[in-house]
């Protein structure tokens, strides 16, 4: 099986406060991404406040928890081994 991956990379510019890494958030929605790995305490807390109003979205925060679960936040250790099984786990890139 193969799968088609784009991936972009957006740093949160500027102030890293929750209110700017929620615009980069609604870049991604409004882009269709199917998933958003968000990692630093601005864009963890940007998907803490906004996973809910889009539940068509998969989100993967990189903390040792969020305070509450949401059915379409995944939540990882930090690590670059991390980043690599969850987006071959999430897509099946992996699969054959």
């Amino acid at each position: 099986m193969e799968a088609l991956v784009r991936v972009q990379y957006l740093a949160v510019d500027g102030e890293q406060t929750v209110e700017n890494a929620r615009g980069y958030l609604n870049s991604q929605v409004q882009s269709r991404c199917s998933m958003v790995f968000a990692v630093g305490e601005a864009p963890r807390a940007a998907v803490r406040d906004n996973a809910s109003a889009h539940a068509d979205v998969r989100f993967v925060v990189f903390a040792a928890a969020l305070p509450e679960a949401k059915a379409n936040v995944s939540v990882l250790e930090l690590s670059r081994a991390a980043v690599r099984t969850a987006v071959i786990d999430e897509t099946g890139a992996g699969q054959q």
